[in-house]
């Protein structure tokens, strides 16, 4: 398509974009089920228009926007037991932080090598391609968490960073980050906690009695941590936070930045949107712990009644969710996807697992879960999966 030489009337351009979203899909409507993004709050929605021309790198145009940055990252530091003297900052998401913690450890370390889970995010391969780092994948146990007997036969002189996950990609699993952060000491290396899901789940189980391993940095070797607000958060997309512990200063990563206001720039991104603060701030503020609790309980209570509603009909489960993610056996799972996405229902394929998998997020409702499973079941016995 190219740009017409005439302009275009405003009402006319309103329409083509009401158009085009209404081929989008709501996650308010039901058929979204395997995302782990979610509806966000309409506080943070109204506080992201309100800073939507906002530039976080450069602060000296927007002293507003980068105080929210700061207290908001204060907030995010406290929930994550972060040390005195830890930073961060405000990134596009999980794959950038996490990009950004691999570079920090190669920095720091002069080291070529990164241990990574076989259950972890697709963006350590990237982090890895990048940087010309070699991603060495340690298997995962039988259920589904980092195996720290491989990783330990793994690291060695040339390892810059382990990584663990707190909430996968995959199923919502934690991986055992004590015993990770205790073979990254041995080595003397760096110790990354990939969040970005369970990051604003597992500290209000906490709160709520569950049983909960630590994976901030309470355990001792942690050094960085990423984490979400754009998930479980329920900010608006996109909103990603690193946070860095004592020690692991992100300027190391950063380059000089005359033409702006700030010296330096560690991110991948130099114009970094003042929304995405605002509207982690606002959301974190107005909700507080007891808010985010009750969220986060409502979405456990959804997993427990789908994972018993899934096991009446026969289905099977690969293992018992940790947090509200619910894997669903089949053996070809992308197929089942594709048959459920005819049918208006939107789940995520786990090749590696050999199952679907649903998220029960803050919008997915009872009565969602209600109308997928009779489809779930029709096309499981149209496929020959039960």
């Amino acid at each position: 398509m190219l740009m017409r030489e005439r302009q275009t009337g405003y009402e006319a351009v309103i329409s083509e974009l009401e158009d085009a979203r209404k081929r989008d899909y709501a996650f308010s409507g039901g058929s979204i089920l395997g995302s782990m993004c979610t509806q966000p709050h309409p506080v943070a929605v109204e506080a992201y228009n309100r800073f939507m021309e906002t530039n976080l790198g450069d602060p000296l145009l927007f002293p507003g926007a980068r105080s929210l940055e700061e207290k908001t990252l204060g907030m995010i530091c406290g929930m994550l037991n972060a040390p005195a003297g830890a930073g961060g900052q405000f990134v596009s998401g999980g794959t950038e932080s996490n990009i950004m913690a691999m570079a920090l450890a190669s920095r720091l370390t002069g080291r070529d090598e990164i241990i990574i889970p076989a259950s972890a995010h697709f963006s350590f391969e990237k982090a890895a391609s990048l940087m010309r780092l070699k991603a060495v994948s340690a298997p995962t146990t039988d259920g589904f968490l980092a195996d720290v007997s491989a990783v330990r036969e793994l690291a060695n002189e040339r390892t810059a960073c382990i990584v663990g996950v707190a909430g996968t990609t995959e199923l919502g699993m934690i991986d055992p980050i004590a015993g990770l952060a205790k073979v990254a000491g041995d080595n003397g290396c760096m110790m990354h906690v990939d969040a970005a899901f369970g990051g604003f789940v597992i500290p209000f189980m906490k709160q709520m009695g569950y049983e909960m391993p630590d994976f901030d940095f309470s355990v001792p070797g942690v050094t960085s941590v990423s984490i979400d607000p754009h998930k479980m958060g329920c900010s608006t997309i996109p909103a990603g936070v690193i946070a860095v512990g004592e020690g692991g200063n992100l300027c190391s990563i950063g380059v000089d930045t005359p033409y702006v206001s700030t010296k330096t720039q560690p991110g991948l991104l130099s114009t970094r949107p003042g929304a995405a603060a605002a509207a982690t701030y606002a959301v974190m503020r107005h909700l507080g712990n007891a808010g985010y609790r009750q969220i986060v309980e409502g979405c456990l209570s959804n997993t427990r009644y789908l994972c018993e509603r899934l096991s009446e009909e026969g289905f099977s489960l690969p293992c018992e969710p940790q947090m509200n993610v619910v894997g669903i056996r089949f053996k070809k799972p992308r197929v089942v996807k594709d048959a459920l996405a005819e049918r208006k229902f939107f789940v995520a394929p786990l090749d590696r697992v050999g199952c679907i998998r649903v998220v029960c997020m803050p919008h997915v409702k009872r009565e969602h879960l209600d109308s997928f499973i009779p489809v779930l079941k029709t096309v499981a016995r149209g496929l020959g999966e039960i």
